[in-house]
């Protein structure tokens, strides 16, 4: 349940719709959990089941930020 305006303009700014362009970066299919990857600006894709596929970003993993790199 939104509890604020301000949460529920957040929440919608980090949901993308399939068929429409997003920034590189991985994104969860809020239904399923499954994961894709985009390594660069592309169309997130339709999952042909019927249903709108609704994506949400998935924060970058210390990896990603960190090129790949391994704390010492």
């Amino acid at each position: 349940m939104r509890t604020s305006a301000n949460h529920s303009a957040a929440e919608d700014a980090n949901m993308f719709l399939a068929g429409h362009t997003a920034l590189a970066g991985t994104y969860r299919l809020a239904e399923t959990g499954q994961e894709v990857r985009l390594d660069q600006e592309d169309i997130l894709p339709a999952t042909f089941d019927g249903h709108v596929a609704v994506y949400e970003r998935r924060p970058l993993t210390w990896a990603e930020l960190h090129g790949g790199e391994k704390a010492a």
